[in-house]
């Protein structure tokens, strides 16, 4: 009897849970300058922060900031990077903790 050799699928380049955590990370805080270049250019970024801060707005703001995470999470779905989609889900997680713990204690 031939035995059969299965051969285990090749993992992808870059698919890997801390290579989604890392652009999980820092897409929210472009999505926030961005909010912030349409939001206001006339004032210093600092200035707005504690703006933003004064006006008790800061957990929507950064929330807003999260959004683009979508499209980043969808490209590795979509590329069937599922490992570095799930990094993308834990920056997304960490990223709502502080949110909440903003919002909750300060």
């Amino acid at each position: 009897m031939k035995k059969r050799i299965v051969k285990k699928p090749k993992r992808q380049k870059y698919d890997a849970i801390p290579f989604g955590i890392v652009p999980g990370l820092i897409t929210p805080a472009l999505g926030f300058y961005i909010f912030y270049l349409i939001k206001n250019t006339s004032m210093p970024f600092l200035e707005f922060v504690q703006y933003l801060n004064g006006s008790g707005v800061v957990p929507q703001s950064i929330t807003l900031g999260v959004i683009p995470n979508l499209l980043v999470f969808f490209l590795f779905i979509w590329t069937n990077k599922y490992q570095s989609a799930r990094g993308v889900l834990l920056a997304t997680m960490i990223y709502t903790v502080v949110i909440l713990g903003y919002k909750y204690f300060f």
